[in-house]
């Protein structure tokens, strides 16, 4: 990923993280679409019940694993995103303070038993 310059001494530290959160702006995205099939079966499902790159507002967040920084690039692993795709903003990731325990999608849940 690379950062405008401008926002170079954002960057002061981020190599002391393993992970990052980056959330980007999926910009190919169709806007218009509220309900969607996913890769997990056949039904339709709410864009806000699931991970589909196409919403209304198509902010994107993932933890990615941060490999090394060289000035205001950074090489990121685990991003899904084609060239050009707008970054919106980085923070280190924490497993103490961003994961919690016992965490479930209904409806995921149910077709995993299936």
């Amino acid at each position: 990923m690379e950062i405008f310059p401008d926002y170079i001494e954002g960057l002061k530290d981020i190599e002391t993280a393993s992970h990052l959160i980056v959330l980007y702006w999926l910009h190919l995205a169709k806007r218009d679409v509220l309900r969607t099939k996913t890769p997990f079966g056949p039904e339709l499902r709410g864009v806000f019940a699931c991970r589909s790159p196409s919403r209304p507002n198509p902010i994107a967040f993932c933890a990615a694993k941060l490999l090394s920084r060289e000035r205001n690039r950074l090489l990121v692993q685990g991003v899904e995103a084609v060239e050009g795709t707008p970054l919106l903003d980085l923070k280190p990731y924490s497993s103490e303070l961003d994961s919690f325990t016992g965490i479930k999608i209904g409806w995921f849940n149910k077709t995993k038993e299936e």
